[in-house]
């Protein structure tokens, strides 16, 4: 363990060692280490690519282990193919993973691994088997999704009971981005002010977002049935 001053230098030198990665093909750039004010998935998985080296030396080899072993369980699970060999591959990194996480524990980092992401883990070759490979399939798809049907309309309820007020809003949204195309095609909004009004529109509903109603709601409309 680190008092705050000898922590803060580590964490500094970790920074300049990711700072310091070359500049490759494949390999995202930090210049200013980790030091994001907002952390995105994309952020975390181009990160995890030059981590590893990023903090040798600095923490006990088997966490090292543990980490790696982690990074190549998910590296191997996106592949677009998995061959019997690969998924050899995947059970000896989860197994390696099991065998070394236990540092966490014993250095009084963690209590217990029950997250459900790590859970799941165990059930991966069995899932792959029946149903083939994950191919990349990622939580990040509907966490995209979350902002534009969750967040927003959320933001804009009264926060009481506002499940029923979401979904409302939600079929507004999807009524509002079918008439658009419906209107579009048949030559309905050439006219600049026609497109202007709907857009006021918009931002008379959702003022606090700052841009036009089907700008920021970029949905396609739905299916007929």
């Amino acid at each position: 363990t680190y008092g705050a001053t000898r922590a803060k230098e580590t964490l500094d030198d970790i920074d300049g060692r990711i700072a310091a990665a070359p500049p490759l093909p494949g390999l995202h750039h930090f210049t200013e280490g980790q030091g994001f004010s907002q952390w995105t998935g994309d952020d975390s998985k181009v990160l995890m690519k030059v981590y590893i080296n990023a903090i040798e030396g600095y923490i006990p080899e088997e966490m090292v282990h543990a980490f790696h072993a982690f990074l190549e369980f998910c590296y191997i699970a996106r592949h677009d193919i998995i061959t019997d060999d690969t998924l050899k591959d995947l059970e000896d990194a989860l197994e390696c993973f099991h065998e070394h996480h236990e540092i966490f524990i014993t250095m009084n980092v963690w209590s217990i691994f029950t997250l459900p992401q790590q859970h799941a883990m165990k059930h991966y070759p069995e899932l792959i088997h029946l149903f083939c490979a994950p191919n990349g399939l990622c939580s990040s798809i509907t966490e995209s999704k979350h902002i534009q049907a969750v967040k927003r309309p959320h933001r804009h309820s009264s926060k009481f009971n506002a499940l029923k007020q979401n979904l409302l809003t939600n079929q507004w949204i999807d009524k509002l981005a079918a008439s658009l195309v419906n209107f579009t095609t048949q030559g309905m909004l050439k006219e600049p002010s026609t497109l202007s009004h709907l857009q006021y529109f918009g931002k008379l509903m959702f003022p606090s977002d700052g841009l036009p109603f089907i700008n920021v709601y970029d949905r396609k409309p739905p299916h007929d049935s």
